[in-house]
Order: C-alpha cells, then structure tokens, then sequence
C-alpha cells in the first residue's frame, strides 16, 4: 500500500516513501536548441497494471511493458524538442526492478533527461485502486508543480508526443 506524497526527488536517492528513485540518463548526443525554449517539463505517465488484465480488448495477462516503452521513447522527441524533460512513471506494480528496460527506450535524448518511478502507488487491491493512482498523480504534480513550467499527465494507453506538448504550449 502506498504513502502519501512521494516527498522530495533527489538524483540517486529515494523519497520519503523509499519508492522513488530518480536518475538522470545522460544525452547520446550535443545538446541542440528547439521550439520547447528550455522550458522544464514534467511529463507523468500513470500505470495501473504490469499485465493486460484491466479489460481492454487486449490479449488477457500480456505484459503492457512493450507499451510503456512506446510510451517512453516519444518522451525522446520531447528532449530533441527543446525541453527540460522529467519524466515520472507512477505505478501501481513493483515497476522498478523493470528500470533497466524502461531507461534504455530514454536513451537518445539530445539533453539529459531525468527519469523516476513511484511504484507501489496504490491500494493492492479493489475499486479504491483504481481511485488512487490518479489521487497520486496530483500529489505529486503538488509538490513538484514550482520546479517545472509544463506539466503533462497521462495513462499508459495515451500516446503524447513532442507535437502534442508544443501544441499546447502554443
């Protein structure tokens, strides 16, 4: 069952919480200008399972992984954009023993990017599940909301890309 707020995020450590851990992934190439100005962006991606079992029309148990990653990756465009990207997967599973996977569909950022989970996010089990990942979701762009000028929040069946944020911004 997850704590309140995920508390204060620092490179290498864990939040208050002892769930969250950001790390930076470093860019794999020179830093370029673009339409997003330098703005810091934070772009949370909410995760209710690790499997399809939430009814979607989709093969029952298959893992969603494929699909953060997808998910992910057009985070990359958002560096190669000109932002500032942070990017928070929220999960209510035990994603961070799956870091290593998710990070590499990171790389290729033409900036550094900064990359945390927050697992554990939610009740283990029952309809007050399902109401708390996006309750955490808003404690978490609570807290962070000074540090950032564009904040994103999406699901993981909702594709949002560097063309969408710049859209917005607009």
């Amino acid at each position: 069952q997850a704590s309140g707020s995920p508390g204060v995020f620092i490179e290498g450590t864990t939040s208050a919480n002892a769930s969250t851990r950001f790390v930076t992934i470093q860019p794999s190439e020179a830093p370029r200008g673009g339409e997003g100005g330098g703005r810091r962006l934070l772009h949370v991606l909410s995760s209710l399972s690790a499997r399809n079992d939430l009814g979607r029309g989709t093969v029952h148990l298959s893992s969603r992984l494929p699909i953060l990653k997808h998910l992910l990756h057009a985070t990359v465009g958002m560096c190669s954009a000109g932002f500032d990207v942070t990017v928070v997967l929220i999960a209510a599973w035990d994603a961070e023993q799956h870091r290593p996977e998710l990070a590499e569909a990171l790389h290729g950022c033409a900036a550094p990017l900064t990359f945390g989970i927050w697992e554990r996010a939610a009740a283990s089990s029952g309809m007050r599940r399902e109401h708390d990942l996006p309750r955490r979701h808003r404690f978490l762009v609570a807290e962070l909301l000074p540090r950032f000028d564009v904040v994103s929040c999406r699901e993981d069946d909702m594709l949002i890309t560097a063309a969408h944020v710049l859209h917005y911004v607009a």
